[in-house]
């Protein structure tokens, strides 16, 4: 199977890919502030979670299903192109993501997880965010 873009058209698809600020994050930020949940951006910890909720210690990471390989159908798909690369970088992406997991945990905080997928439905999104405060 190949790409449906040239190469020169993918790289500036992949280039346009933000970090952070991106529309999942966005959306779990607005759940946070409407429940009252106090939360911290830019938090200096390992893996630099997106959010850092001090009440109970939690480190809130908001990943891309595609980037870190969740189990929905966009986060099993592997470009075609370039096979060997995306697969190698994928699988170090989740290797990294525990390594960070375990030095959180190793220090006392609990490691979340809400999935792009899962912010795409407000209520359950809403819900998963209710779920961390009460904990």
């Amino acid at each position: 199977m190949t790409d449906i873009y040239s190469a020169d058209k993918r790289r500036e698809v992949m280039s346009g890919i933000r970090a952070s600020g991106t529309t999942a994050e966005l959306r779990v930020e607005a759940a946070l502030s409407d429940i009252g949940v106090e939360f911290r951006t830019q938090e200096t910890l390992p893996g630099r979670p997106d959010f850092w909720l001090p009440a109970g210690r939690v480190a809130l990471f908001v990943h891309g299903c595609f980037w870190h390989r969740h189990g929905c159908r966009r986060g099993k798909s592997t470009p075609a192109s370039n096979h060997l690369f995306w697969k190698k970088k994928l699988e170090a992406n989740r290797a990294r993501d525990e390594v960070v997991r375990q030095r959180l945990v190793d220090s006392g905080i609990r490691v979340e997880v809400i999935w792009e997928c899962e912010t795409n439905n407000e209520e359950r999104m809403r819900e998963l965010v209710r779920r961390l405060d009460a904990q």
